[in-house]
């Protein structure tokens, strides 16, 4: 909510969550229509201004077969929050099934608590110090990569995206986290660097940018918080040279390491 000096966080009280419920047994194809009941609910928006940001379902196939969705805005949960939510609704439901008490205890740091932390760390001279060093390592970066398409770029971007998928034979990661490990590297940054030298090789471009999501949770408080704590890092690279791959990833090694020590600056904020 807003009040005269802008948006303050307001903490609703502990209550039951509203879960709705479908049943589709009778259905003929009981699968297809908890499917489309499924789909129609992940796309519903939120009103953020009269919440909640969260919402349940429950769809019955038969008797002893149901489909639970939970569905979050961004703005109260990330990637990092869902892994803690399954485990932890998975705990719950075992031991309801046991007939014991909850076995979650209380968390040692609150969503409001950790932002009212990282705003007190952020202020002032930190601040500008974060600012100054990521201004200078992005000075002069390049506004946008020039890939070889099959159509103009959008004179604006439509934030309509993809996602395609593939496997990757066992032998071969093994292989990359092997030529990794002798780097010094992990796993993510030999992919960053495959993915960059492809980048260079499409484009002929020697400065390289790629933005990346990363967890921003750099206590072991936050590891069972669900929030939005990720942030976004720039990560910029310099492949001039002719650099071998093996120097691609010495060098992406550097960035990623240098942009994880700089991880807390907000992405708006360096924007």
């Amino acid at each position: 909510t807003l009040d005269g000096d802008g948006p303050i966080q307001l903490i609703d009280p502990p209550g039951e969550v509203e879960l709705r419920r479908s049943d589709v047994s009778g259905e003929p194809d009981p699968v297809a229509a908890a499917e489309l009941r499924v789909a129609a609910n992940a796309v519903a928006g939120f009103d953020l201004g009269s919440g909640p940001p969260f919402r349940a379902q429950l769809v019955r196939l038969a008797a002893d077969d149901h489909v639970l969705q939970l569905v979050a805005h961004h703005i109260v949960c990330d990637d990092w929050s869902k892994r803690v939510i399954f485990d932890e609704l998975g705990d719950v439901y075992t031991a309801y099934v046991d007939g014991r008490e909850s076995p979650l205890g209380e968390l040692p740091v609150q969503y409001r608590e950790w932002s009212e932390k990282q705003r007190r760390r952020l202020a002032g001279d930190q601040l500008e110090a974060e600012l100054r060093h990521w201004s200078a390592r992005l000075a002069g970066a390049p506004g946008a990569l020039e890939l070889p398409t099959d159509r103009p770029r959008r004179p604006a971007p439509s934030l309509q995206g993809a996602r395609r998928r593939t496997s990757v034979p066992d032998d071969l990661v093994r292989d990359l986290r092997a030529l990794g490990r002798g780097a010094g590297a992990t796993f993510y940054m030999t992919m960053l660097a495959a993915l960059e030298a492809l980048l260079q090789r499409y484009t002929g471009e020697d400065d390289i940018v790629v933005g990346t999501a990363i967890d921003n949770r750099g206590t072991v408080e936050l590891e069972r918080a669900v929030g939005l704590f990720t942030n976004v890092l720039a990560l910029r690279t310099d492949l001039s040279g002719s650099p071998s791959f093996l120097e691609v990833l010495a060098r992406v090694r550097e960035t990623t390491l240098d942009a994880i020590s700089h991880q807390e600056l907000p992405f708006d904020r360096l924007v």
